[in-house]
């Protein structure tokens, strides 16, 4: 895998470093806002690289708004690959969240428990090696997949589990009321923005070696395919 270069960028890739480095030692959430093609996904991209590259399991999903109305769809998106890790859980927990899932038929478990279980999970995926859940364009995201997840990410100390997210600047999510740490993305300078300037996403001439390591293993991505 090539390392993503983000000239301009070193003040956010050292705000992102530092959270995996938390994330990986104790469990951590961080969420990066800014204007709408400010660069708030190119910083998602290159978190999970670095966090790859550094023997982490990844799971990314993003808000869409064909499923905003649909309960449960992001969750969805996120818990998917872990389908194995669910019989790990007790029965409580696992059968609520194949039900929230919409992975089998029954009467929905109350939010509390879908939150807990979610949680369980996750952190049952991180004892083996670190774990880094990604969200992209939070605003989309569906109403009872945000309160769980959120509930989820308030309560990762201790665990080895990270919580990435990004939304566009005031545009008010369910994240916002669990006061998770923020780091703003400002936008690049003009001269920044140039090619070939301090500030533009090097071509592939000036991409370094490959990291050593785990950085070849295929991602997992919570969109139901790998890449």
């Amino acid at each position: 895998m090539i390392a993503t270069v983000l000239a301009g960028r070193d003040g956010d890739l050292g705000v992102i470093q530092t959270f995996l480095d938390e994330a990986s030692a104790g469990g951590a959430a961080l969420l990066l806002t800014g204007e709408p093609g400010v660069g708030k996904t190119a910083l998602l991209d290159a978190a999970q690289e670095r966090a790859m590259a550094a023997g982490a399991r990844v799971l990314r999903a993003a808000g869409a708004q064909f499923e905003a109305d649909v309960g449960f769809s992001g969750l969805n998106q996120v818990l998917l690959p872990l389908g194995t890790e669910l019989a790990g859980l007790n029965a409580a927990q696992r059968e609520a969240l194949k039900v929230a899932q919409g992975l089998t038929a029954g009467p929905p478990s109350d939010r509390l428990v879908v939150s807990n279980a979610a949680l369980a999970l996750l952190r049952r995926a991180a004892a083996a090696r670190p774990l880094l859940v990604i969200l992209d364009d939070l605003p989309w995201l569906d109403r009872v997949s945000s309160l769980v997840l959120a509930f989820a990410a308030c309560r990762l100390g201790g665990s080895r589990v990270g919580f990435l997210a990004a939304a566009r600047t005031g545009a008010g999510t369910l994240f916002d009321a669990g006061g998770l740490p923020e780091h703003e993305v400002r936008p690049l300078d003009g001269a920044a923005r140039r090619p070939g300037s301090s500030g533009a996403r090097a071509g592939p001439a000036d991409y370094p070696a490959p990291r050593p390591g785990r950085a070849g293993e295929p991602r997992e991505r919570a969109r139901g395919t790998g890449y």
